[in-house]
């Protein structure tokens, strides 16, 4: 057992080495001889009067890191907004901090701050862009008439009732006013070139961060009004709401003005799991990725995976390790801590109770936050239904309370990470003797 455990520590200290958002950034930008390229492309910097750094996300402020070493003296500013926990030190791009995954007060400032530098810009300068999840909360612009509350308490009658972030963002680009591409409107005519760290499943770049750059694939009012009707946002309730989508819908964005932004994804989930697969084929246990698309209510799709699991292990004569990843939701009914990994492992956990192989088991989030608990995810063994005995813990009641997180801490399972600086939705690994 200490064996799998050990194998496991060493897998995720190669993995965030890996997806650390400063080796991603190195590997899609540099600079020889005043040429700067991007994923291919060059632009020649003693064309421009001015290069300025703007962006928002978990995960951008290592991506700064990175951009002011490659740039250097070349950014004439920079302001990106991060979380308030993060403890990046930069020298010429300053961080502006915000919250996630609500929007405060701060994260207005932040986006009219962002917003309002982008439109300074001329057709002489080149803006760099750092987008990564989170983005949408850590930067906004809302319309004059919809107060911060209102926006906000929408949000969260969504998120608890279990709409997909796809979903989510859908509403935000429609209500927002830099965000489904109105930040690349304000740019223009200046060159972008905007870095993208994708935390949403089928890495669909309009809805990471709620795609500031990136021209929306859909624009449509009764796409957004049918989302608050399945999800109970009532009309009656949420009047001005439904009044903004219906005018958001009327909205013609200018496509001319996205031909001088270059949106470039530098890092993904499949990414991650693929430097897990690698990594295993060093020290010789071999491994499949079931998918980095997993999705829907946590603990139906950690039933479903799991099960899938056990069949496979049937044939199996020598260690090997199942790999997984995607975002999943929670449809919130209890008033308990946790969030949707750790309500995966629990729900796996119930159908490993029998299981007999030694197995190590863990579920997590990458930026090293699960739902409204402090920690990353969980992490179980065969050795964990003793605990869970000893304790007289009922796995489903801490399930149906949505307590998943009281459930691990009594049983010391809790997997912790603090901020890692990145974020590509979550992680799941099985490994079995």
């Amino acid at each position: 057992m200490q064996t799998l455990r050990l194998t496991l520590d060493k897998i995720l200290i190669e993995l965030f080495e890996n997806i650390d958002p400063v080796k991603l950034v190195k590997k899609t930008i540099q600079v020889k001889n005043n040429e700067f390229t991007a994923a291919g492309k060059s632009y020649n910097l003693t064309s421009y009067d001015r290069v300025v750094v703007i962006g928002a996300g978990k995960a951008s402020a290592r991506m700064a890191l990175a951009v002011e070493s490659i740039l250097g003296d070349c950014i004439s500013r920079g302001l990106v907004a991060v979380t308030e926990d993060d403890k990046t030190v930069l020298k010429r791009i300053n961080l502006v901090y915000g919250k996630h995954p609500f929007p405060n007060q701060n994260s207005l400032i932040n986006g009219r701050r962002i917003f309002d530098m982008a439109k300074s810009l001329a057709e002489n300068d080149l803006a760099v862009v750092l987008i990564s999840g989170g983005g949408s909360a850590l930067m906004e612009l809302l319309p004059e008439k919809l107060s911060l509350n209102l926006y906000v308490t929408l949000i969260q009658k969504l998120m608890l009732n279990g709409a997909s972030i796809d979903e989510i963002n859908l509403i935000r680009q429609n209500l927002s006013l830099i965000k489904g591409g109105k930040l690349a409107e304000a740019l223009y005519p200046a060159d972008v070139i905007t870095l993208i760290l994708s935390d949403v499943i089928g890495d669909k770049i309009e809805f990471v961060a709620s795609g500031p750059t990136v021209k929306p694939v859909f624009h449509s009012d009764i796409l957004t009004v049918n989302i608050l009707e399945k999800y109970g946002v009532k009309k009656n309730q949420f009047l001005l709401i439904y009044d903004l989508l219906n005018k958001a819908s009327t909205h013609k964005l200018d496509e001319s003005k996205f031909d001088k932004t270059n949106n470039i994804l530098i890092g993904n989930n499949y990414l991650a799991l693929e430097s897990i697969k690698n990594y295993l084929s060093t020290i010789g246990i071999d491994a499949t990725i079931i998918s980095s698309s997993i999705k829907g209510e946590a603990r139906v799709a950690g039933k479903k995976l799991i099960k899938k699991i056990i069949e496979l292990t049937k044939t199996l004569t020598k260690p090997y390790c199942f790999i997984w990843g995607g975002e999943t939701i929670v449809t919130v009914k209890g008033n308990g801590k946790g969030g949707r990994c750790q309500e995966m492992v629990i729900s796996m956990l119930i159908e490993l109770q029998n299981f007999e192989r030694e197995f190590v088991l863990t579920c997590f989030g990458t930026d090293g936050k699960d739902g409204n608990s402090d920690v990353a995810g969980a992490v179980v063994d065969i050795q964990t239904w003793e605990l869970v005995k000893k304790e007289n813990l009922i796995p489903e009641d801490y399930l149906n309370e949505n307590n998943s997180n009281k459930f691990f801490e009594r049983i010391n399972c809790e997997l912790k990470f603090g901020n890692t600086g990145t974020n590509l939705m979550d992680i799941g690994i099985m490994l079995i003797n």
